[in-house]
């Protein structure tokens, strides 16, 4: 809100009274008329730059309000990326879910060895034994 001064002096001084360069904004170093005191010229760019500095904090407080929504692995703690996030986001129904890609593979990775070692691949001999039983042989 501009401040506006004047002296009675200077008002009955000027041929053009209260009309005249006798009032000073606060902040300014020159005496004007009032219109021009009033007058904001800046005032389109200080909005401008006011508005660019509401939009990077707003930016960045997003940011770091989705960055607090970020799912944490439930193995090694660590942030889950983009990708992974967006994978599993409103889904989180299987126990793999709460897990980040690297875990998400060392998981499956542990998951297809004890398959393997549980039911191991059958040998030739074992197939030829089998259907040779079968068979009546």
């Amino acid at each position: 809100m501009p401040v506006v001064v004047t002296e009675l002096e200077r008002i009955t001084a000027d041929p053009a009274g209260a009309a005249g360069a006798v009032w000073r904004r606060l902040g300014r170093g020159e005496w004007q008329t009032l219109h021009e005191a009033l007058d904001n010229p800046d005032g389109d760019r200080l909005y401008a730059v006011q508005h660019e500095q509401a939009c990077r904090s707003r930016a960045e407080r997003e940011a770091a309000e989705r960055e607090a929504q970020r799912p944490v692995c439930i193995a090694c703690g660590q942030r889950f990326t983009d990708d992974r996030w967006n994978a599993v986001r409103g889904r989180w129904k299987i126990e793999t879910d709460g897990l980040c890609r690297p875990c998400l593979d060392a998981h499956r990775e542990r998951a297809e060895a004890a398959s393997a070692a549980r039911y191991p691949p059958p040998t030739s001999a074992a197939l030829f034994s089998r259907s040779a039983l079968r068979f009546g042989h």
